[in-house]
């Protein structure tokens, strides 16, 4: 199997939920409703392979993903070396970039989303020139209101 086919446990969520005896977060459902709350009907993805390729998970219900067409396995495998890497090259950022005007231009995202933690290495602090929005800012301000009680699970 190849390194960046390796999935996160969303592929297989509801299964999971539905043994778990602790409640569970989406990290694909906040991402949706986030995409439709701003309006956004086509987002473009960059992140691991298999998130990518199955428009994270295929969990999508209001938003149209969209990912790098010729070059996903390069954009894929940037970003695990960058990942295990723990640093960003210029290089590397081009790469993403690219991959992300690319995404505006030729396939119509009206933003590009972070779906890799690691992407944070690349954009933070930098204006690629397109609407960006990092997953991780959305999960983690879902977080911030379950815990304080401004939002439920429910």
């Amino acid at each position: 199997m190849r390194r960046d086919n390796l999935a996160g446990g969303h592929f297989c969520y509801a299964e999971t939920e539905a043994l778990s005896v602790l409640p569970l977060v989406s990290g694909v459902t906040p991402l949706d409703a986030y995409f439709a709350e701003h309006g956004l009907k086509t987002v473009g993805l960059l992140g691991t392979g298999v998130v990518m390729r199955t428009g994270l998970y295929g969990q999508l219900d209001k938003t149209r993903a969209v990912a790098p067409q010729n070059d996903l396995d390069r954009v894929a495998q940037t970003y695990l070396e960058m990942a295990l890497r723990g640093a960003c090259t210029p290089d590397d950022q081009a790469i993403f970039f690219e991959a992300g005007q690319r995404l505006v231009t030729e396939q119509g995202a009206d933003a590009i989303v972070l779906a890799g933690t690691d992407l944070g290495l690349a954009f933070d602090g930098h204006d690629p020139g397109y609407k960006v929005i990092d997953a991780l800012d959305v999960h983690v301000a879902l977080l911030a209101d379950l815990a304080t009680g401004k939002r439920s699970l429910t």
